[in-house]
């Protein structure tokens, strides 16, 4: 059962160039996956050479995480499955979340991620999310006045 305590964890996706060289669909987060943070975006486009005269060329443009962020998504999760904490993750990357990160911009964050925990407290930057860090911030009280 969870609890009535909601926590959101913001990221910051981005769009990365997918060659045939480096394109592999089975590392990506699709919306197959079963994940709900940074869905794949997959777009053709035409690349012309010569002038336009040449033929196309297709490449694909994947919807990723920053390595660091990932792991962190990762990381929170699982803490907040273990303490039955509900956790939405929003990546403020996508256009949908302009007002997010409108909001975000004026808290005045600028690393990412950041984790508000169900009190309001909050943890930024990769370097703080320790499995520890996540834990007390998942589960310390509300603060005073909220």
């Amino acid at each position: 059962m969870k609890n009535e305590s909601k926590a959101v964890l913001y990221v910051w996706g981005r769009k990365q160039l997918a060659t045939s060289s480096t394109f592999d669909p089975s590392q990506g987060v699709g919306p197959d996956s079963g994940a709900d943070v940074a869905p794949s975006t997959y777009m053709r486009a035409a690349i012309f050479t010569d002038g336009g005269r040449g033929g196309p060329h297709s490449y694909r443009v994947q919807w990723t995480l920053p390595e660091p962020q990932a792991h962190v998504v990762s990381v929170v999760r699982g803490v907040a499955a273990e303490t039955a904490i509900d956790l939405e993750v929003i990546d403020l990357g996508q256009r949908r979340h302009w007002a997010l990160r409108k909001k975000a911009k004026e808290q005045g964050w600028r690393e990412f991620p950041v984790l508000v925990g169900p009190g309001g407290q909050s943890l930024i930057g990769s370097e703080e999310f320790t499995v520890q860090k996540v834990r007390d911030a998942l589960l310390r009280e509300p603060l005073a006045g909220r």
